[in-house]
């Protein structure tokens, strides 16, 4: 049986100041994206500094860095279900104004990294700075999902790149093990991964990435499935972030044998324009019939905006054969009056 894989993609308004959810009901008469979703109208652009968004129990959370008055940030998650059966069905939202067992967090542009890992529901974050760690330090917090709360928040260790001046953070899960991946000011790539969250392996990277421009970048990261050198399928670490050209980037990495990280490739998604904000998916969009097979789905964000208002066109490009395309079906049309937007303020999120 073909399995379709289902996407819902997060994005920002600035000026009508609410999240966007883009449909995950499929017009299957012409292959796209029915809607784009307002489940929040209270969000604010101007204090939202990043997001991620993860399925976890069939439920998306919907993780932001919410920076207001003061010096510090704090974590404000959006629990977001749907109800009804398709074709009609609605989404609804349930919003926790920050984690309080997170104490102080850094007030920069840190990205919040949630992962599902041996089926609990993890939270990597970066914390203010204290004396044992003057550099900052990334921790994680895990779900208590029969409590809704949150608890045994512990450090990722040996972690010196990645201080109070990270922004780009993702984590994924590659075959049993846990990698972050971190990007900090210095354009340092940094891969840490663990199988049981006590011990930790650090793996630096050149990926030649250089945002001169000044600005931080946020990090997309999936878990994809390959066939390497022996024929044996595999899965492999693919992440992606723009260079100082705003050019969107994507890079793969595997485990050998010997659990060595090893570089497959590096590949531009596109260097035709300038682009804000890149989101990873993995899985087949039908009934497309270009996607089928093992795909990477990559949700771009333009950095200039398409018409006399602030919006900014979403496009998406598809990994095939080691080959990025740009693919316009299942995304709302150019011509349509319900056009894929987003603001430029926010990163895109993809579950």
């Amino acid at each position: 049986m073909k399995t379709y894989k289902t996407y819902i993609l997060t994005a920002c308004l600035l000026l009508i100041a609410f999240t966007l959810f883009a449909g995950t009901d499929w017009n299957v008469t012409k292959n796209m994206f029915r809607y784009q979703k307002d489940v929040d109208e209270s969000m604010s652009a101007d204090d939202t500094r990043n997001m991620a968004t993860i399925c976890y129990r069939d439920t998306l959370f919907n993780f932001v860095n919410f920076q207001g008055a003061g010096d510090f940030s704090k974590v404000v998650v959006r629990k977001i279900f749907h109800t009804g059966t398709q074709p009609d069905f609605g989404w609804n939202y349930q919003k926790f104004d920050g984690i309080p067992t997170l104490g102080h967090l850094e007030g920069k542009d840190w990205q919040p990294a949630p992962v599902v890992f041996h089926d609990s529901l993890i939270l990597f974050y970066t914390a203010y700075h204290t004396p044992s760690f003057p550099n900052g330090n990334t921790r994680y917090a895990v779900y208590d999902p029969l409590n809704n709360s949150w608890w045994s928040d512990g450090i990722v260790p040996g972690n010196n790149n990645n201080g109070i001046t990270s922004h780009g953070m993702a984590a994924v899960v590659v075959e049993d093990k846990l990698c972050l991946v971190t990007h900090d000011l210095s354009n340092n790539i940094e891969i840490h991964w663990t199988k049981d969250l006590k011990t930790w392996h650090h793996f630096s990277t050149s990926t030649n990435i250089n945002n001169s421009n000044g600005e931080y970048d946020a990090i997309s990261a999936v878990s994809a499935p390959f066939w390497d050198q022996n024929s044996k399928r595999r899965s492999k670490l693919v992440f992606a972030c723009r260079d100082g050209n705003k050019h969107p980037y994507a890079f793969e990495y595997y485990f050998s044998d010997d659990l060595t990280l090893t570089q497959l490739r590096t590949t531009a998604i596109t260097t035709d324009d300038a682009y804000s904000s890149v989101a990873l998916a993995v899985g087949t969009i039908g009934p497309d019939a270009t996607s089928t097979g093992d795909c990477i789905q990559a949700f771009l964000k333009r950095d200039a905006q398409d018409n006399s208002h602030i919006y900014h066109r979403i496009l998406r490009y598809q990994l095939k054969n080691n080959i990025w395309t740009r693919i316009e079906e299942n995304v709302l049309p150019q011509n349509s009056p319900k056009h894929m937007w987003a603001s430029r303020e926010i990163p895109l999120t993809v579950a």
